[in-house]
């Protein structure tokens, strides 16, 4: 017969053992019906190499494997670290069952202290080969452990006993909460026998699952048993058909010690797996859950190995481009009829014989392999790469610009507001800002009727957001500095879509990023949706920060940022019965909250599908852009700088300015003002934009619409970032200023001689375009020598000595000091400073050459799935 594939259907009929209970439909009729699997967690408790978690995730569903951190298996998914015998580990998981979001639970305890195998005598040869008997732990009569255990035997039954009541009382709660489960250990297992899961299988509606590994894709014929509620498992009940060998059972001797097969049959078969998987899919579509397609990975990007090296700081493995090609030469041989037997592999290192018969340098690799590839004769061929000699890469070398001594990641037209600057002089270079500024404050003043009738079509809730954007003149001036973003200022007048594919913006690299749902199936999900959110929205949490949020909300619907409050019938009567609501919550952030609105959770960012690769150079752009300007003079006078397409512009450092001047720079950051509360949500997409909030004042939560962008939609960050970086661009092409966006700061770097009026410059052209930026005295700062920057501090006390330093904030080092040395007194971690401990060692860690916080991020990692973790 045929192996069984994971396609198969099981039909055939299997003796329903005596234990088995006909299934009663324990889950409430409709309990998950429309609720998206991204929604819902499966969770594999014990998962051991989480073979069932891989096939699980593919559908969706927020898949969470668990085992403890000296988990031995090779894992085929990440699995988080929980101590199944403390308390405070299944604390977390009721939480979960408690807030309804779990759909389904596979556990798998531990049985190396039930199994059976320890009544049996070992084989005659293992007792020859001096192999140790396994003592008995349980008996049928003593199933939580046998009388007499001592020492290391009584501490195993123990700790096995902590994790069988745990999760038999666990899976009892999913069972009572109408949640599927279920539970594997060996068919005769004494694990069975104990009062913990002998309650848990006397429940109505608990079917009794007998198969053997073998037809399931094991090597061996183990007996294993599944106690679950889920009716589709029974198809899994399959006994050996005798149609096939098995591995025999005994044990070997390994790595100086006798380990027993039956260790070997710890891990899930895949075939095994698939089948699981698909039986819960197939429970899924009965419940009519949304499984929503797990899309292709993603390489996540961290920065721009280029801008990182120009920067002075060395991107990490293999991320930098290579500079010299690993061959000198490849070349197609024709492998000779003499060696046509011989298996020639990819990246195979050639020895002396078969080099010669290819006629390549000894040593030379095999790139690649065409078996009958060659002439008519159908004869095979190898490409093999030829290394350089030690003198060829040196002389190759010798020729490269180091990456450190380039700027090849600074625009071109930053390059050409720095020559005009060095060339000019700073006093031509202002009297030109004012010239063109007064230019298109006449155009801002001739186009504000035409801008004002505009306006009159917004309602005036959006009226509120827009201020007093000038539409025209900005898309006037775009014009004119050539930004290329065909579709901006409409979406920038009539608002930004918070769901569905994202325009084109041929400011960025194109990039197209799928969303994972589309906005129909949102649509059916936000019943079910808005049913746990509102629910958890109620949930405790702390009043401080309640209290700042719901202040902050009401500071925002005085502004008309947000509209409301709502009821329930209002909005189905202005957005339909389909409307999603998302919750807003607070993080406290240097002393004050910031409110963040969840749509994450309510799954509005997994409708969106983004088009481009959002760059954004941050410190890294900074420290090269100030680097480039002090390398840009030379000593004797002259002004050079490379642009993109190899060719220099030269010319000679104006007379009002010194050497020493033009290598004086200093720096500020301008800080726009609620940069996101400035940008409309277009009216197609207030569906997906309700707001739940807490009123702290009358202890109930309030509806209402976001009206402009909201803090925490993936749209958001695309949408500003298109609009911050049309600004930047306008303010480098049309005025002439050096600077950068990062978000919603624009950091900006001058020589002192021409510092004043850039402040003035930047600021005059977001006050023409009615963009509001931060006027507080903590915000709106001068010039300095030394200022910080995106939670930095770039140095420019040195700069006319050819130095620029970036450093980690005075407060910051303080702040992480103060932590770790409270941490180190109390002896205790909680998961709040793990996280915020994390957070800092990585922001540190980036603004040095080594990575000594890297043994720290797993540690502090796991410190934040927890309730405390102790120091050791």
């Amino acid at each position: 017969k045929r192996p069984l594939e994971a396609s198969d259907t099981l039909t055939y009929s299997v003796p329903v053992p005596k234990k088995a209970r006909e299934s009663t439909g324990s889950l409430p009729n409709g309990k998950f019906a429309g609720a998206p699997s991204k929604s819902l967690y499966v969770l594999e408790l014990c998962a051991g190499s989480a073979g069932l978690s891989a096939e699980l995730y593919p559908l969706g569903f927020r898949t969470v494997a668990v085992d403890h951190a000296g988990n031995r298996h090779k894992q085929k998914l990440p699995c988080l670290h929980l101590d199944l015998t403390k308390e405070d580990s299944w604390k977390l998981l009721f939480r979960l069952l408690r807030e309804g979001r779990i759909y389904y639970v596979h556990g798998a305890p531990p049985c190396g202290t039930a199994t059976r195998a320890r009544d049996k005598p070992l084989p005659k040869k293992l007792v020859e080969a001096g192999v140790s008997r396994p003592k008995p732990l349980r008996s049928e009569r003593f199933p939580h452990g046998v009388p007499g255990l001592t020492g290391q035997e009584a501490e195993r039954v123990e700790q096995a006993n902590l994790i069988y009541k745990n999760m038999a009382e666990f899976l009892l709660e999913c069972h009572r909460a109408g949640v599927w489960w279920s539970v594997e250990n060996p068919t005769r297992s004494y694990m069975w026998l104990t009062r913990w899961f002998a309650a848990l299988l006397q429940q109505s509606g608990v079917l009794h699952v007998h198969f053997q590994h073998c037809m399931h894709g094991g090597k061996r014929d183990k007996h294993t048993s599944f106690y679950t509620n889920v009716p589709e498992m029974m198809r899994l009940a399959v006994l050996c058909d005798d149609a096939h060998t098995h591995l025999p059972w005994g044990g070997r001797f390994e790595d100086g010690r006798w380990i027993f097969h039956t260790a070997d049959e710890a891990e899930y078969p895949t075939l095994l797996c698939q089948r699981m998987a698909a039986v819960i899919r197939e429970r899924a579509r009965l419940d009519e859950v949304q499984l929503i397609d797990v899309p292709a990975a993603t390489v996540r990007q961290r920065g721009e190995p280029r801008l990182q090296a120009q920067a002075g700081k060395q991107p990490r493995g293999a991320r930098f481009p290579q500079l010299i090609p690993e061959f000198l030469e490849e070349k197609t041989v024709a492998v000779p009829a003499e060696f046509s037997e011989h298996r020639f592999q990819r990246r195979e290192k050639l020895g002396l014989q078969l080099a010669r018969a290819l006629g390549v340098p000894e040593g030379s690799h095999i790139i690649d392999v065409q078996m009958g590839a060659g002439d008519v004769s159908g004869s095979s061929t190898v490409r093999v790469g030829l290394y350089h000699s030690p003198e060829q890469f040196l002389r190759k070398a010798e020729q490269l610009v180091h990456p450190f001594d380039t700027s090849s990641m600074v625009k071109d037209d930053l390059k050409r507001a720095v020559f005009d600057l060095f060339t000019l002089g700073p006093a031509q270079v202002a009297a030109r800002r004012r010239d063109t500024l007064d230019r298109y404050r006449e155009l801002r003043d001739k186009l504000a009727p035409a801008d004002e009738a505009l306006k009159t079509q917004l309602t005036d809730s959006a009226r509120a957001v827009v201020g007093e954007k000038a539409f025209l003149l900005f898309r006037q001036m775009c014009a004119d500095a050539e930004v290329d973003d065909d579709r901006l200022l409409e979406e920038y007048m009539a608002g930004f879509s918070l769901t569905g594919k994202a325009s084109l913006s041929g400011q960025f690299e194109e990039q197209d990023k799928p969303g994972q749902m589309n906005a129909e199936q949102l649509m059916r999900s936000n019943k079910w949706l808005r049913k746990v959110i509102l629910a958890r929205a109620g949930g405790k949490s702390d009043p401080e920060v309640d209290g700042a949020v719901w202040e902050a909300t009401k500071e925002e619907l005085s502004k008309g940022w947000l509209s409301g409050p709502y009821t329930h019938d209002e909005l189905e009567e202005l957005l339909g019965p389909l409307y999603c609501v998302s919750r807003r919550f607070g993080v406290k952030q240097g002393g004050k909250v910031r409110p963040i609105d969840d749509l994450a959770e309510s799954l509005v960012n997994s409708t969106y599908r983004a088009s481009n690769k959002i760059d954004l150079g941050g410190l890294d752009e900074l420290a090269v852009i100030a680097r480039s300007m002090v390398e840009a003079v030379g000593d004797d006078r002259t002004v050079q700088l490379e642009l993109a397409d190899g060719s220099t512009m030269s010319g000679v450092l104006h007379d009002s300015l010194t050497v020493e001047q033009a290598r004086s720079l200093a720096g500020r950051t301008l800080d726009l003002e609620a940069a996101y509360k400035q940008l409309l949500v277009a009216r197609s997409s207030l569906w997906a934009s309700v707001l739940v909030v807490r009123d702290t004042e009358h202890n109930v939560d309030r509806l209402f619409m976001s009206e402009a962008l909201p803090f925490g939609a993936t749209a958001s960050v695309f949408a500003f970032n298109r609009m911050a970086r049309a600004i930047q661009k306008i303010g480098t092409r049309l005025l002439g200023l050096i600077w950068s966006n990062f978000f919603d700061d624009y950091p900006q770097v001058d020589i002192e001689a021409s510092a004043n009026d850039s402040k003035e410059t930047a600021e005059e052209l977001l006050t023409l375009l009615g963009w509001r930026f931060s006027t507080k005295e903590s915000k709106r700062l001068d010039f300095s020598r030394q200022f910080e920057v995106l939670g930095a501090v770039l140095d420019l006390t040195k700069s006319h000595l050819g130095k620029v330093i970036v450093k980690s904030k005075p407060s910051r080092i303080s702040d992480l000091s103060e932590t770790v040395s409270n941490v180190i007194r109390n002896g205790v971690l909680s998961p709040a400073e793990a996280a915020k401990l994390r957070g800092r060692f990585v922001f540190a860690e980036s603004q040095l050459l080594v990575g000594w916080g890297q043994s720290w991020h797993p540690v502090l990692g796991q410190g934040r799935t927890g309730r405390t973790c102790h120091l050791f």
